[in-house]
């Protein structure tokens, strides 16, 4: 994905529309994160690691606005991958389970959508299968690391619950000390949608 193409919806939304004013009511073009009003958002992602193979999957996040802003939230992930090369090692059958917490901040709204910051910090269960050699036999791994997540993305209000949302961003699986542990990370794409 090139960058012009991500830069694109961006600038559409800052093309010449007036910002919106007045008090804090709910207008669909005027706030899609209001204190006090629960959001369920759940997403689909791939992420490209920097070893060039995928890992796929989804995640579920409870996200609750602080202010018209600010959102603080919980979620959990599942990500999977057939296939990875770590450490000289030949993975198979990788599973993530991340349990984190979400925050969520508005950049920039606009009648035609919403450009916001994200970021995720979290613990991952990881399970994989290892083999040491070409010849070996595979045996299991279940390690746990720190999930990481930052990334930034474009919300459009569709209806007065529903709120479609496209991300891209950066995601480290399992951030460990011990570096023989595997740690797949890259750039991730998600969609989503909000609804509240």
């Amino acid at each position: 994905m090139s960058l012009s193409l991500f830069c694109l919806p961006i600038l559409w939304l800052f093309q010449a529309t007036p910002a919106p004013t007045g008090p804090h009511t709910y207008d669909s073009g005027r706030n899609d994160s209001i204190p006090g009003r629960f959001f369920v958002i759940g997403a689909l992602q791939t992420m490209k690691s920097t070893h060039d193979n995928y890992f796929s999957g989804g995640s579920l996040c409870l996200s609750y606005p602080l202010t018209n802003r600010f959102a603080l939230g919980v979620g959990v992930e599942y990500a999977y991958a057939g296939d990875h090369y770590d450490n000289g090692w030949y993975l198979a059958d990788l599973r993530f389970l991340p349990l984190f917490m979400d925050t969520r901040f508005q950049l920039l709204h606009r009648k035609q959508g919403t450009v916001f910051a994200h970021s995720a910090q979290g613990i991952s269960f990881v399970r994989y299968q290892r083999y040491d050699t070409a010849a070996s036999l595979p045996y299991g791994v279940d390690e746990r690391g720190l999930y990481m997540y930052v990334g930034g993305g474009i919300r459009w209000q569709l209806t007065k619950h529903v709120m479609p949302q496209f991300e891209v961003g950066f995601k480290a699986f399992h951030v460990s000390k011990n570096e023989l542990e595997v740690n797949p990370h890259g750039l991730t794409v998600s969609v989503a949608v909000a609804i509240n």
